[in-house]
Formats: structure tokens, sequence, C-alpha cells
């Protein structure tokens, strides 16, 4: 089935459509009643300055050297920590056993982020955490319990770091004491054997300048040692790397997420700044609130929208390593240039010291380790001090504070889409499920409805398709739509088929046509009449006969007396000019059915028949012939024999019975020349015509009304008034 023919049943079986979409959309809005609701609840933290500068998990190398990831010391990697710890397992277990919920069900139902700035996009130090449970009251009391918990855990680690540092730098001083006491001792004891107060300025001065340099040539080989052996552990780890890997990742809409985030981060940020004037009541606190709820659902909904993607990328710690063992190269190379200037400053200021006696040396030495021992002693001592201040400030200040308390929940929000979302998805269900119970009505429905739909059943070409008349119009209906609305779009269906007989009878070998039908109420009386009264006005001069001797009805239509016609003819042999009456309609004749009729298959089968059919024949263009039912009498097939053509009438919206079969094959028997068919009372929404007739004709009505009242002749117009007293009628209700 085509797209046209789909447009065309979904308009006919519109409520179809309808109903399946009305029902997609209650069922929507039902399922959207049935879906969990939740309540969110919000607390906001601000970390101190000192939990985010101090080093939260250091680690060595595999050198024993400092921590080279310089990323892990960042403060953006240290919010990111504390945000992972915020909703870690341990933070569950303590809150767990507050508000008796389960630690795997509180981890499902939290979730930390930082907070961004709305306006620059860029993190700040806030830290927000939600929760969301079906109980509001359950929903404020674990996000409060959380923060609670999660501040008194960061104090007690912050504490214990704390404490850890002052402790170690403390007995770090006490071993510099103890250095720095022996150094004296020995320096005094050197002295009152040697029986010296002190060296000589100028020796004095020597050493001075030797020292530092003897100290720094030290360190430097120190130094040196490390960086070659840091050098060929990263050696060793590149060559077990690969410089690039395949990485399988979900990743969900970054951009998306990212926006949210950002328009989270501004309605927290004017929620903290509002909350200093207003109470949790004010309008403006409310709608951030459930702006902040709506958009944290929104982010937990993209992320769970994860694709797998496998991609091909460098690989970060193979990148890191040959990164570090540049560095490392650019160490070394400079320690070692630094270590032979220290190894020539020193060989050359020894090389003055040569003529100095031994005492004088000891004395210098020890002098020197004393000096060292006194410096390193006072910098411990400092740090010390530096540290206890540290852990005062730290204790006094606090580790997290709280900015925002979840004071009241924000809801109930249904999980899932939202209703509008619901609606939508349900409207388009609907439609595709209407369309596909409209596909498969059309698909078991074999009524004839086009033209298509007649060529095949009956394997003859379709001549003109005939629109129903509406039933109620301005006016009561006329049956002969061609005269009374001539600038109608139905009374142009028949100049279709009027153009479609001229164009096939322009040899003038059919002049004498017969409209045959299955059964009864076909529209073959309204087709040949109109028919008649569109070749009248095309400028043809028809005879229409009316030979459906049963039920004669032409003289009631056209208002001619019916007092001597077909019959008398046949019977009495009398001239054609004594039975053809006037009508109305210029060039129009009429012979009526006639009297006294007993037999009408025996009447028509006289050989009267033909001889009256071809002396129309001089003196018309054409002669068109009305007979009863070609199934239910035997008139249609004697009068077929007669006729130079047939159009068979075939009514639409009907389901074929076999009588258009049998039609077919009595009217073969009779050897005439089918012309087509004629398919009437076509739905108007089926018929091109009428479905662009709107682009010309703006306003069909008023347009028939006006040429009717200037076409009619004055007879007509008593004719109309007797039918408008007689009410509406349907057009084809003439057929038997």
């Amino acid at each position: 089935m085509d797209a046209w023919r789909v447009y065309n049943a979904a308009r006919r079986h519109k409520h179809l459509v309808m109903l399946s979409v009305l029902v997609a959309v209650a069922g929507a809005v039902i399922v959207s009643l049935f879906l969990p609701k939740y309540y969110v609840a919000t607390t906001t933290l601000l970390p101190s300055e000192v939990v985010i500068r101090q080093n939260l998990q250091p680690q060595t190398d595999a050198a024993g050297g400092p921590p080279s990831d310089v990323a892990a010391s960042s403060r953006d990697s240290r919010v990111a920590n504390l945000v992972v710890l915020a909703k870690s397992r341990t933070i569950a277990d303590k809150v767990s056993g507050r508000v008796h919920i389960s630690p795997e069900s509180l981890v499902r139902s939290i979730s930390c982020d930082r907070i961004y700035n709305s306006e620059s996009g860029i993190g700040t130090d806030m830290i927000g955490i939600t929760v969301r449970m079906s109980n509001p009251a359950t929903a404020v009391e674990v996000a409060n319990v959380w923060a609670e918990e999660f501040i008194k855990f960061q104090e007690e680690v912050s504490h214990r770091e704390a404490v850890r540092t002052r402790e170690f730098l403390e007995d770090l001083t006490r071993k510099s004491r103890a250095q720095l006491d022996a150094s004296a001792s020995d320096l005094a004891l050197f002295r009152k054997q040697n029986r010296i107060a002190d060296l000589p300025a100028e020796i004095n001065a020597a050493f001075t300048e030797l020292a530092p340099l003897r100290s720094e040539r030290d360190e430097m080989r120190a130094r040196v040692a490390d960086v070659t052996a840091r050098l060929a552990v990263r050696r060793s780890q590149a060559r077990s790397l690969a410089p690039t890997v395949s990485v399988r990742s979900n990743e969900p809409p970054v951009a998306t997420i990212d926006s949210l985030r950002a328009s989270i981060g501004q309605a927290r940020a004017d929620l903290v700044r509002l909350s200093q004037t207003y109470t949790d009541d004010y309008y403006r606190i409310k709608q951030l609130k459930q702006q902040i709820s709506a958009a944290q659902a929104e982010i937990d909904r993209q992320q769970a929208l994860k694709e797998p993607v496998v991609r091909t990328v460098d690989d970060p710690s193979y990148q890191r390593v040959t990164g570090e063992i540049k560095d490392l190269e650019a160490d070394a190379r400079a320690g070692s240039a630094r270590l032979a200037r220290l190894d020539s400053l020193i060989a050359e200021r020894e090389s003055k010291m040569g003529g100095y006696s031994s005492v004088d040396l000891g004395l210098s030495s020890r002098r020197r380790a004393y000096d060292e021992a006194a410096r390193r002693y006072e910098t411990m001592a400092a740090q010390v001090h530096s540290a206890r201040i540290n852990e005062r400030l730290a204790a006094e200040a606090g580790a997290i504070k709280l900015i925002d308390a979840a004071r009241s929940a924000d809801g109930p929000l249904r999980a899932g889409p939202s209703l509008i979302q619901l609606v939508l998805s349900a409207i388009v269900l609907g439609l595709v499920v209407g369309l596909g119970v409209v596909v498969t009505v059309e698909t078991l429905d074999t009524r004839v409805r086009t033209a298509t739909d007649a060529s095949e059943l009956l394997e003859l070409p379709v001549s003109g398709i005939i629109p129903k008349v509406p039933t109620r119009t301005d006016r009561p209906t006329s049956r002969l739509i061609t005269q009374t609305s001539p600038m109608s779009p139905f009374a142009e269906s028949y100049r279709f088929l009027a153009t479609e007989l001229l164009l096939d009878t322009r040899e003038g070998d059919i002049r004498s046509i017969m409209v045959a039908t299955a059964k009864p109420a076909q529209g073959g009386t309204s087709t040949i009449c109109n028919l008649a009264v569109t070749l009248a006005q095309a400028g043809r001069r028809v005879v229409l006969i009316d030979a459906d001797l049963r039920r004669p009805s032409l003289h009631k239509l056209f208002r001619v007396p019916n007092d001597f016609g077909l019959a008398d003819l046949l019977r009495n042999g009398a001239t054609i000019d004594k039975g053809m009456k006037s009508t109305f309609v210029e060039g129009l004749a009429l012979i009526t059915a006639g009297t006294d009729i007993h037999n009408p298959w025996a009447l028509l089968r006289s050989a009267r028949l033909q001889k009256l059919v071809e002396e129309l024949k001089h003196v018309a263009d054409y002669v068109l012939v009305d007979v009863p039912s070609a199934i239910v009498f035997a008139d249609a097939a004697t009068v077929a024999s007669a006729v130079d053509g047939v159009l068979v009438v075939v009514r639409a919206n009907e389901a074929p019975r076999g009588s258009e079969f049998q039609i077919k094959g009595l009217l073969n028997k009779a050897n005439p020349n089918i012309l087509g068919v004629v398919l009437t009372q076509v739905a108007p929404t089926d018929v091109d015509s009428c479905h662009y007739y709107a682009h010309y004709y703006s306003t069909p009505n008023v347009l028939d009304s006006a040429q009717s009242r200037r076409s009619r002749p004055p007879d007509e117009r008593l004719i109309a008034a007797r039918d408008a007293a007689g009410g509406d009628e349907d057009d084809y209700a003439l057929d038997d």
C-alpha cells in the first residue's frame, strides 16, 4: 500500500487513529501516576583552605623519591578527592548506623558533586550532597546526617594528619638537638686538649669559604646518585609500556551534563546568597531548590545514557614516564656539570690551605660540623612552631564548613521520563499503532473504493469516477446535479465522463449507449440522466430512453407526462416524433416508459427496439438508454444487443458479492461493446478533482447558487420549490 492510499485510509478511519492516540495517551497518564515518586534534599559544604592545601594521600615513586605526579597535588585534584571521599562507603557505614538504612541503599540514593559557577563554568571549592528518598523527612535527615558525618570524618583525618606531622617534626628536632649537643661537646674537648681558643682570622676565613663548597658537593653527589637511580627505574618502566592503549569507556553526553552542572552551580550560588537574607519560605529559594533537583535528576538520566566507545589513545603512563625521563636526564646533566665545577673549586681552595697545621684543620672541621648542626636545629625548630600553629588554626577553623543545611525536601518528583515525554511518546506510539490498524483494516476490507479497485475487479477500464453528493447543503439536493449545480465538483465529474465518451466515439461508431448495473441502488439512473444533460450542454443532440419498464421514473425527474412512451412505440409502431418529449434541458429529448406495460421483457425482445434505436440515431447524436438491474431482470441483457456500447456502473464502498462478475458474463453473451466502468458514490476525499477543487473555488456553494439562479429556467424554479417541500433525498435514490 503506497503512501497516498495510507493517507486516504487514515482520513477515512481517522476515528480509529484518534482512538488509538487517546488510548495511548490515557495509558501514558496512568503509567505516570504509578511511577515511583521521590523527594530531593541537598546540603552544601565548603572545605577550609587547610584541608585543600594539605596532601591527602602522599605517594613516593619506585625510586623512593617524592611524588612526581604534579596533578595529584593541584587544587582541583584535591577537591575531586574530597568529592570521592564524601560519597565513599566509609561515610555510608557511619550514616547507616544513625538513620538505620542499609549502606547499599544509601550509596544508591546519594550523589556528591562539585558546584560549578554558572557564568564562567569554573568549578568552585563548594561540594553539594544530594539525597533522593521516597520520604521527604528521611531525605532531609539523611542529607544532614551525611554532611555531619563527612565533616566529622574529615576533621578527624585532618587532625590526625596535623598531629602526625607535628610529632614527626618534633622527633627530627630532638635528633637535631642531640647532634648539635654532640658537635658542641666535641668542639669544646678539642679546644681543651690542644689549648687553642680559636683559629686565626685568615685561617677561619679560608675554612669558612671552603665549608659551604664541600657541603654543596656532598648534597650534589647525593642528588646526582638519586637522579641516576630514578632514571634507571623510569627507563625500565618505559620499556615495559606501550606508547598507545585501547580504551573502552561509557561516555555520557558531556556537553549536556556540563551545562546542567553549570546551571546547578549558578542556582546553588544564588541559593547561598539569598539564604543569608531570606527564609526558606521565600518563593525564589523554593524555585532554586526545585531547579537544582530537576537539573540533578536530568544529570542522573543523562549519565545513564552511556554507550561503549573503544578508542586508541596515547598511554598517559607512557607519556608521563617519557616526560620524567627527559626531565631526569636534564637534571643528571646539570648535576654532573655542577659537581665537576664544585670539585674544581674545592681542589683549588684545598691547595691554598696546604700550609696549615693538622690542628688548625681539625678545629676547622669541628667548627664547621657545629655550625651545620646549629643551622639544622634552628630550621627544624621553626618548622615545629609552624606545625603547632597550623594544628591550632585547623582545630579552631574546622576542616569543612556547613554552608547550607537541608531544611526541606523538594518534590514529589517522578522517577523516569516526565509526563510531557510520556505523552509525546504515547502520541507517536498511538499514531503508529493507529496507522497499523488502519492498514490492517484496509487490507482485510474488500470493498471497492477506488478506480484501481474497480478496474482490477472487472478487468475493465474506468471511464468515470462520480463522487458522492452530500445529502445536506444550503438547499434541497437535486438529482440532476449537472443542471442545478453546474459549477460544483460533482458536475465536473460527469463532464470528465462525457469527455471520455466523446473522445472514444469520435469516429461515430458508438452513438447508442446503455448503462447497466449489477444490482439495485448502484447509481445507474442518476449516471445516465446526468450524462445526458452533460452531453446536451456540450451541444450534442441527445435522446434519453426510459427502458426501465418495471419502475419507470425519468418522467418524474424531468417533469413530463408519461401518457405515451417506449412501450407504446414498440407495441403500436407509431413514429418516434410522437414518443419524443422535450425537456427543460436544451438539446435533450426524453422517451418515457409508456403505458399499459404487462410484459416488459416481451416488448424489449421485439425487433422494433433495434429499429427504433436506429431511427433515433438519425435525429440525435447520442441515444442513451436506462434499464433496470441486470441481475434482477433480463431486460438489460436484451437491450444490450440493440445498442452500440454499454457502461457498467458499480457503487463504491460495497464489498463484491459475485454479481459484478455475473453481469459481465451476461453482457458478454449479448456480445455488446463494453466501454468501461463508472464508479459512483466515491468518497470525495478519494477523488482528486474534489481534493484540489478548493484551490480554484474557495466558496463553491455560493457559486453553485448564483449559477443555478442564472441558468435555471422558470419552470425549474417551481420544480426546486416542490423538491424543497419534499425534504432532502439521496441523489441516487432513483435506482431500483
